[in-house]
């Protein structure tokens, strides 16, 4: 029951500032075995967007790995990341009409999900819903975030109103397959799989990683790839000593001192241990 309360109130937070006291809610509190949340057995089970506030600390780290695929695989990538700018325009245009008519903008989340829901299979190309819906969250999150900005006095925040041809495709745990370098993007129902090749090996082992989002940089496709990674926890007492542990600033310097000048002089000595104390006669 506990857990059922904290998916509870924070679906309530995600909502456009309505009271969801429907059926709406049981929807995301069913799944109210332990196992579900991320923690407890959070590397066997599903890895949802809240955290549970009572499992064990994690930290995220995003890793970019590039793509190697063919010309058809590339085709088709770069035709999911036009129908994710598609889905971006859409809502653009949705509120425009909105505002015209004057009324209320579309932006909570869970009512765009209804409107593409409305919208029927198909009608994004290859474009899954898991995908489209990714866009979806990027849209309602940088519009209450602005709103959160211009509620605090900024008044140079804007909201999104910028067309966009390419727009990153999240997809999150469950929804992906990941085997070492090999990867399947989620598409459509009813149309042919899509498989493509990382060119390096990820640091995080499989069971860890939370999401990945197709991307177009620099000319190249890439996925970033999240994990989980949890944190180090030391019994009391065996704890690393602060007094040994070098930051980056002392590596830095290190390293400068090893190098070689550039006019060919002699390098600056290395550092020693310390001398003796001011005062204390050398033994």
């Amino acid at each position: 029951m506990r857990h059922w309360m904290v998916v509870r109130a924070l679906t309530v937070q995600d909502a456009s500032g309505r009271d969801w006291k429907n059926g709406g809610v049981s929807e995301w509190a069913a799944p109210a075995c332990r196992g579900w949340f991320v923690g407890g057995g959070w590397c066997a089970g599903c890895m949802p967007r809240r955290r549970d506030p009572l499992s064990p600390r994690v930290v995220h780290r995003t890793a970019r790995a590039g793509l190697r695929v063919t010309r058809a695989q590339r085709r088709r990538l770069v035709e999911l990341l036009v129908s994710a700018g598609d889905v971006w325009a859409c809502v653009l245009e949705l509120n425009v009409w909105r505002r015209a008519r004057q009324d209320r903008p579309l932006v909570s989340y869970q009512a765009l999900c209804q409107e593409l829901a409305a919208s029927g299979p198909g009608t994004f190309g290859e474009l899954d819903t898991k995908g489209a819906r990714s866009v979806l969250r990027r849209y309602s999150d940088a519009w209450f975030a602005t709103a959160q900005r211009r509620k605090d006095g900024d008044q140079r925040a804007r909201f999104p109103r910028r067309r966009r041809a390419l727009m990153p495709l999240r997809w999150y745990h469950g929804t992906f397959t990941l085997a070492g370098r090999r990867l399947r993007i989620p598409v459509a129902r009813g149309c042919p799989p899509l498989w493509v090749r990382l060119d390096r090996d990820l640091p995080y082992p499989p069971e860890q990683v939370r999401s990945v989002t197709l991307l177009y940089d620099a000319g190249r496709l890439w996925v970033d790839v999240t994990a989980e990674v949890p944190v180090a926890c030391y019994p009391a007492g065996q704890e690393p000593d602060s007094a040994r542990i070098a930051g980056i600033e002392r590596l830095a310097a290190l390293a400068a001192l090893a190098e070689p000048p550039a006019d060919g002089g002699s390098a600056a000595p290395a550092a020693g241990p310390p001398g003796p104390a001011r005062g204390a006669s050398p033994t």
